[in-house]
């Protein structure tokens, strides 16, 4: 049983999708749910690949809250696109609370789940609300800061904090937000790396993909995201980004 649901975060409406038990109609006290605020990571929305999880969690006699954060897929915000760790942190917590006002809802037994970015999001709040009763982080990114290391040389690291800072500057002086494409032709710029066979070529700066009309994600993804989210990749957790 699947419903679309919205709720607030941060004056922003985060559009989720509310799965409940099919066997399950009505709540009495004790009868009430445990419950799952779950989320995509970087980047990714809630329709790829996740409601699949959602689906076999709820077989299993959970509620799930599957939402998109703020200025991705669904859900409000601006500038579109725009991933900052803390404020998707925040949507998680608020994703929480609109989970303990639900009537079918244990608000003793809510857990989070987490996925990619996402994994790192969930162990760092948990770490902090006590509402949390389980975590589960998927492949998490734990330190990004090192993965950018490893995956690529000093002198690509240098160029793409020199693109962040030349993107700072126009950002003040003239208020535009430039945008990285999450896929891109051969040999421009783009930020993540789809095709599995590439995977150990990851490189900020150049793309091997040959042709990204046959990656397996949607269009939609293909859109742009803007180039000041590449701090993300150099955030530690718990630490905040940098300005």
């Amino acid at each position: 049983m699947q419903q679309k649901v919205v709720f607030k975060s941060k004056g922003l409406n985060c559009s989720g999708l509310f799965y409940l038990p099919d066997n399950f109609y009505s709540a009495t006290d004790d009868m009430k749910l445990p419950a799952i605020a779950m989320a995509h990571g970087m980047g990714t929305t809630k329709e790829v690949g996740l409601p699949q999880y959602a689906e076999r969690f709820a077989a299993a006699g959970f509620a799930v809250l599957l939402f998109d954060f703020r200025n991705l897929g669904e859900s409000e915000g601006t500038p579109r696109g725009q991933i900052f760790a803390e404020d998707q942190q925040e949507d998680y917590r608020n994703a929480i609370t609109w989970l303990q006002l639900q009537p079918q809802i244990d608000p003793e037994r809510i857990g989070v789940w987490g996925f990619s970015f996402s994994g790192g999001h969930v162990l760092q709040v948990a770490a902090f609300d006590r509402r949390i009763k389980c975590v589960v982080a998927q492949v998490p990114a734990v330190s990004g800061f090192l993965v950018a290391q490893r995956s690529n040389t000093p002198s690509d690291l240098y160029g793409v904090g020199m693109m962040l800072s030349q993107d700072r500057i126009r950002r003040y002086e003239t208020g535009e937000v430039n945008y990285l494409p999450f896929v891109a032709s051969p040999g421009q710029p783009y930020f993540f790396l789809l095709a599995k066979k590439h995977a150990n070529s990851l490189r900020l700066h150049k793309s091997p993909v040959k042709d990204i009309s046959k990656t397996e994600l949607p269009s939609s993804l293909w859109s742009v995201s803007p180039i000041s989210n590449l701090r993300s990749v150099s955030m530690r957790y718990p630490l905040p980004r940098c300005a």
